[in-house]
């Protein structure tokens, strides 16, 4: 490089002009936290934790699919059971966005799931769900996955 000469783009950087990519954190921060809190402990006994949930860390699908179409009805996690709702956030939010608050919340402490992409989320928002899930659809479109 010259002295006067701009640096080169880093390899990962966006083109100019396109859309900057998805903040998983500060997506969380917007859409989740008020619930579930900055750590991911929730507020029972009205809002489930995230981290240590195999809801989050099993099947990728499952909390892709949470996300899109929301959730209503009992669902236990880590040994409670939570009566309520989670709105759906599809009609919201991106692909990219909701790829990278899941990853997100899958990389939380305690919790040390593999991150999932925006093509998952484009294949299972593809399935035209729009009604919320109850945890025993989600339990039967993952195989068993879900706990």
């Amino acid at each position: 490089m010259r002295p006067g000469e701009a640096p080169p783009p880093a390899a990962d950087a966006p083109e100019p002009g396109a859309a900057a990519p998805a903040d998983g954190a500060q997506v969380y921060a917007q859409r989740c936290q008020s619930c579930h809190q900055a750590n991911g402990e929730g507020m029972p006994p009205s809002f489930p934790p995230l981290v240590g949930s195999r809801w989050v860390t099993g099947a990728p699908e499952i909390p892709v699919r949470v996300v899109l179409a929301g959730l209503q009805g009992p669902i236990e996690v880590r040994g409670t059971t939570y009566q309520g709702a989670m709105p759906a956030w599809g009609p919201l939010l991106s692909d990219a966005e909701i790829a990278a608050v899941v990853s997100h919340v899958r990389a939380l402490p305690g919790n040390g799931a593999p991150p999932v992409d925006a093509a998952l989320v484009a294949r299972l928002r593809g399935e035209g769900r729009t009604a919320p899930w109850t945890a025993a659809e989600l339990e039967a479109a993952t195989a068993g996955a879900a706990p």
